[in-house]
């Protein structure tokens, strides 16, 4: 199960945005292949960090993960067009820091303290 979905990158940005970042043939529509390739993607970044406390997947998802999830499937996106922009490459770097402080045991994902 994904963490995020389509909606909730859509809910991030917008659906030209989505279509800009997924679409190589010019049909004008969003490929949903390349969007459910990103989220996993990101699902499994977050799982290589909050594993190190916490069984994978985490379910039910906290909304945290499901944000985190979004902003890196996003951000992933963004890495196929090769053109991410600072504020997408901020959200990232602050994402890997909060992950990195989750898989210490820094932060808890809601109220879930780690076993």
């Amino acid at each position: 199960m994904a963490y995020s979905t389509q909606a909730d990158i859509q809910n991030k940005i917008t659906q030209a945005e989505l279509i800009a970042l997924t679409d190589d043939t010019g049909g004008g529509q969003i490929d949903t292949a390349k969007v459910t390739k990103a989220i996993t993607d990101a699902d499994e970044l977050i799982n290589s960090y909050v594993a190190k406390l916490y069984a994978v997947p985490v379910t039910p998802t906290p909304g945290v993960l499901a944000r985190v999830s979004a902003e890196e499937a996003i951000y992933n996106l963004y890495g196929l067009r090769r053109k991410v922009n600072n504020y997408w490459a901020t959200r990232h770097k602050e994402n890997l820091e909060w992950l990195e402080r989750v898989s210490q045991g820094k932060v808890v994902l809601d109220d879930t303290p780690p076993p």
